[in-house]
Parts: C-alpha cells; structure tokens; sequence
C-alpha cells in the first residue's frame, strides 16, 4: 500500500518555518523539528526529504505567507512614495512585536547560511532583489508623477532603501528600543522626501 501523509503538511511546514526563524538553520535538530511539528522520521523523510529541503521550503513559505503579504498591502497605496513608507511602517510595527524580534528569516539565513549554501543564498539573494525592484518601481513610478526629481536614479535609492530596511529587522533582532527603530523609519522618510 502506497504511503500517504497522516497529518497537515501546511501546518506542519508552518510550525517548522517558526522554529527555524527562531533557532536559526543550524541550531535546529531533526528531533526539534519532529516534536515541533509532531511528526514521525518516516513521515518526515518521506514529506520533506531532508532537513534541508524542508528550509528551503520554509523559506519558500516565509517569502510566500510573511514577506509578500506586506509589499501586497503597501502596494494598495496610490502615492508611489507611501507605498515605499508603508512597508517601513508595517516592518517597525511588526519588529517592535514579540514575533518580529526574531528579525528577518531572509536576513538571518543570509548571515547563518548563504555563504556556505548556493542554493540557500541564491533564494534569500533574489528575495532582496524582489524588494529592492518594488522600491524601485515604485521610485520610477514617482518620477513620472513628478513626485521627484527627474535626475533620481531609483536603483542607487532603492538600493539604499533596501539597506536601511534589512538593517532595521538587524537591529531589532539585536533588541534595539523603539526610538532607534523608529529613527530608521524617519531616515527612510526623509530620504523619501530628499529624492
């Protein structure tokens, strides 16, 4: 008889995807993740394949559930520049939570990871690169509403964007205060406004 899943692969990938954004990779054992999402060895090998391949859908996941429903909600915005200031505010929001303490999964992983995985660095890289084309889009966008200047270069500032944005889920994993996440979003802002 062909084996079939027993229990809740979304669940179960979900419950993975928040031991691994806390623990990080490689601080996360096969048995935590077995009592984590309550599954036998079998059912896991069988499910995902390997510790590994469950990362890299956790990380698939996190981009697909966390990540996008963000920039999905700030690109509701009309003014091109609030769209870019919305995602600054929804990402302080959610790093002064408990749950954003954890940081960024994407940044975490390029720091833990990347370096010594292709494959793994290639999916956090073109993730960055995902963000980093919204904020400049989203630039273009409002140079041809003449929100800004003509002589923007929207892939420098969206670089820079990008930059300040990964560096604030940084500091909020190392438990930076509220003044000091928020300063980064009034930096943002102000370099909204500069632009």
């Amino acid at each position: 008889m062909p084996w079939e899943e027993q229990f809740d692969v979304e669940k179960a990938l979900t419950e993975a995807l928040e031991l691994f954004w806390t623990k990080g990779y490689e601080s996360t054992s096969l048995q935590d993740l077995l009592q984590t999402m309550k599954i036998t060895r079998g059912s896991f090998y069988n499910t995902f394949k390997g510790k590994r391949e469950l990362f890299l859908r956790a990380l698939e996941h996190y981009r697909d559930c966390v990540v996008g429903p963000v920039f999905g909600k700030a690109a509701t915005e009309s003014n091109p520049l609030e769209a870019i200031a919305a995602v600054f505010r929804m990402v302080l929001k959610d790093s002064l939570s408990r749950q954003g303490r954890k940081g960024c999964l994407f940044v975490n992983t390029a720091l833990e990871v990347g370096p010594q995985d292709k494959e793994i660095g290639d999916l956090v890289r073109v993730s960055f690169e995902g963000v980093e084309a919204y904020f400049c889009s989203k630039l273009e966008e409002a140079c041809e509403q003449g929100l800004v200047q003509q002589k923007t270069d929207a892939r420098k500032s969206a670089a820079s964007l990008l930059a300040l944005l990964l560096g604030m889920r940084v500091l909020a994993r190392a438990g930076a205060g509220r003044a000091t996440l928020e300063s980064v979003v009034a930096q943002a802002e102000n370099t909204l406004c500069l632009i």
